[in-house]
């Protein structure tokens, strides 16, 4: 029994199993295990009857889909419709770079402590113009 003040820890397999689950899913790997299946259902099917080398050609050309490969592609096409493209992206309205004339690290106050003096960043805007390419010949 845990007691109040001692903290669930979570073993070192399961933190990995759950990152790679979650990875996989994040990935897209649910629908190839999905789409995987309905191949080996379709070949497993269709093989007594058509024999091998045509089952697997039915299967594969795309001709002839079944409901759970159907079921596949409106899923993924439904969940390429909800993702935004590139989320945030809308957001940024203009982007300025400033030249900065110098970058200097802090210097240490105290070895031990680990605290660093605040240096005053200043960045000023380019007021010059870029310089131009020579004109083509």
């Amino acid at each position: 029994m845990r007691s109040e003040t001692t903290p669930f820890v979570v073993s070192s397999a399961f933190r990995t199993i759950l990152t790679l689950v979650c990875a996989l899913y994040l990935g897209g790997a649910h629908w190839m295990v999905l789409q995987v299946t309905a191949w080996t259902g379709m070949l497993v099917a269709r093989a007594p009857q058509q024999g091998v080398i045509e089952a697997v050609e039915t299967t594969f050309s795309g001709a002839q889909p079944c409901g759970l490969c159907a079921a596949v592609r409106e899923g993924q096409k439904e969940e390429r419709e909800q993702q935004p493209l590139a989320p945030g992206l809308g957001k940024i309205k203009e982007l300025q770079f400033v030249a900065m004339k110098a970058c200097v690290a802090p210097m240490r106050t105290v070895a031990d402590e680990g605290a660093w003096l605040v240096i005053a960043e200043s960045a000023m805007p380019r007021e010059e113009a870029p310089p131009t390419p020579p004109p083509v010949a």
